[in-house]
């Protein structure tokens, strides 16, 4: 099971990075060691904050059929509360990214055809 976490600083209740994981303390770990090739404003953020960051578990118990779809509705509901998030893959109503559509993708073809 997969739990959706959300990265922030100590005594600062803003969540600036939505994630999801099995193992969250070891991923927190991973998050703190090094930069973030593919995230470098998330990266430089921990790298400037290391002693302060801290994980927040926003939902437990997330099957990895809906472990997306969960990291998704964490997003969208830190946007919606005017958190600004490092995330690179934003939550959106409007468009889905090439991402969303092979996890969407890979899922439709383990479900059973109609």
């Amino acid at each position: 099971m997969f739990y959706i976490y959300g990265l922030h600083l100590e005594n600062d209740e803003e969540i600036r990075y939505v994630g999801s994981s099995i193992h969250p303390h070891q991923r927190l770990w991973q998050h703190l060691s090094g930069a973030d090739d593919r995230n470098p404003e998330k990266g430089q953020w921990i790298a400037q904050n290391s002693g302060r960051v801290r994980m927040k578990i926003l939902q437990s118990g997330v099957s990895e059929k809906s472990r997306r779809e969960a990291e998704q509705r964490a997003i969208m509901e830190c946007q919606g509360k005017g958190h600004r998030l490092f995330n690179a893959r934003r939550a959106s109503r409007k468009c889905a990214t090439r991402e969303d559509v092979n996890w969407w993708l890979d899922r439709i073809e383990g479900d059973t055809p109609y």
